[in-house]
C-alpha cells in the first residue's frame, strides 16, 4: 500500500508541472482530480457503488464505512485518535457516538488481566 501511495504521489508531481499555476495546490489533497481541485461526489460515489457492486459487496454509504472503521479503532486505539481521524472538534462528540463501544474494551480488558492471573497460578501450582 505504501509503495502505490509513493507512485501515486510522483504522478501527482507530474500532474503539478503540468498544470503550473492552475493546479489547485493550496487544497493539498491525496486524491484529486488530475488539476489538483477536489472530485464531484456524485461520480465519486457512483464509483464507489459500481464497485461494490463488480465485487458483490452489499452497498454501504461512506458514513457507513466512516462509521466501520471508527468502531473498529475505539477498542484499539486512544479515543483522541479516533476524535482526530473523524474530524471531531471535542473529545464529547466521539464519546456521544461511540463511547458504548469503551465498555466492551473494559470488559476485555478485564477477561484478558484474568486469563493472565489465572495462568501464572497455574504455573505456580
Amino acid at each position: 500500500m505504501v509503495q502505490k501511495l509513493k507512485e501515486h504521489k510522483l504522478a501527482q508531481e507530474k500532474m503539478k508541472k503540468r498544470f503550473g499555476e492552475y493546479f489547485h495546490q493550496e487544497l493539498d489533497l491525496v486524491f484529486s482530480k488530475s488539476d489538483g481541485a477536489y472530485h464531484n461526489r456524485s461520480n465519486v460515489r457512483r464509483q464507489l457503488y459500481n464497485l461494490m457492486k463488480k465485487v458483490k459487496v452489499r452497498r454501504i454509504t461512506f458514513l457507513d464505512l466512516s462509521h466501520t472503521q471508527s468502531s473498529m479503532l475505539f477498542g484499539r486505539a486512544n479515543p483522541s485518535i479516533v476524535q482526530k481521524r473523524l474530524g471531531h472538534n471535542d473529545i464529547q462528540t466521539t464519546y456521544r457516538y461511540y463511547g458504548h463501544l469503551w465498555a466492551n474494551v473494559d470488559k476485555e480488558a478485564v477477561d484478558s488481566l484474568e486469563g493472565e492471573m489465572e495462568k501464572t497460578r497455574m504455573k505456580t501450582e
